[in-house]
């Protein structure tokens, strides 16, 4: 199985970064052929606390069925996975915990290959790992950005937002330069667009035209995904949009990109382009 892993990063949060973690992880595994685990490597746990109840949260975590276990204590990965059995969790998943910021505090040499080591054991498993880093640049988002082949960069179309974006790209230049060289960026996504909005239109032309290092040339055009409420009634009933409200327009960008993920990791992936371009 020719399994890739993807990780959505950005330092700031409320940029959409979880929501589009969980909605790809469920927009892939709603192909039969797709197998998916995502990782929860956030200690705020907002994917774990959205799709696993109260009642599972306290069990796994009991068992010690959660990441900190396996970075920390250095058990099986395979071991620490809740296994996806329903429309409510159609994909495999490693739960975060407020323990996890263990993590950040534990140094030792080598600490950033960690998570990418431990995952080696389950890639022949799954086409698509993603992961969930939390919203700052430490510790566990090095980790992820090192485990990863691709990263995507959830923004806002709101101008601190787009200024801040050179930061991360910094922290993915280091990454690829010193740990990662098979890193590559996929491109910036823009999220809870308005585009009735000037002011969104305005700043998302302008993240439409970003470069990387002064080219496009890695980077997949993405769909922007539109600011809708459909997003809050989800979570607020404890569910992914992209299983909630599968016909909704406002999730199709989400299965685009599903749909170029996929076209990208077919055997034939070195010769398609999609229509996703470069300019």
């Amino acid at each position: 199985m020719n399994c890739q892993r993807l990780v959505f990063a950005n330092q700031k949060g409320g940029v959409g970064k979880t929501t589009s973690a969980l909605n790809i992880a469920c927009a892939l595994a709603s192909h039969a052929s797709q197998r998916v685990l995502l990782i929860d490597a956030d200690p705020q746990a907002s994917a774990t606390m959205l799709v696993l109840d109260a009642a599972v949260r306290d069990k796994i975590t009991d068992e010690a069925r959660v990441l900190r276990s396996a970075l920390l204590d250095r058990r099986p990965i395979a071991d620490v996975v809740t296994r996806g059995a329903d429309a409510s969790l159609p994909f495999d998943m490693v739960a975060s915990s407020l323990r996890l910021t263990d993590v950040e505090r534990h140094r030792e040499v080598g600490m950033e290959y960690l998570l990418a080591e431990m995952l080696e054991s389950v890639d022949d498993s799954y086409h698509w790992i993603i992961i969930d880093p939390p919203p700052n640049i430490g510790v566990l988002t090095s980790m992820a950005l090192t485990a990863a082949n691709y990263v995507v960069v959830p923004v806002r179309t709101e101008a601190a937002d787009i200024q801040s974006l050179d930061l991360i790209d910094d922290t993915i230049r280091a990454v690829r330069k010193r740990i990662n060289q098979d890193l590559r960026l996929l491109g910036y996504l823009p999220t809870q667009v308005d585009r009735r909005k000037t002011v969104d239109r305005v700043m998302l032309s302008a993240i439409e035209e970003r470069r990387f290092d002064g080219q496009r040339h890695d980077l997949l055009r993405l769909t922007p995904i539109p600011s809708s409420a459909i997003y809050g009634r989800a979570s607020a009933g404890r569910a992914i949009a992209s299983a909630a409200y599968p016909t909704a327009a406002t999730v199709q960008p989400y299965r685009d990109l599903a749909n170029k993920l996929i076209a990208l990791n077919a055997p034939s992936a070195d010769a398609w382009t999609g229509d996703a371009n470069n300019d």
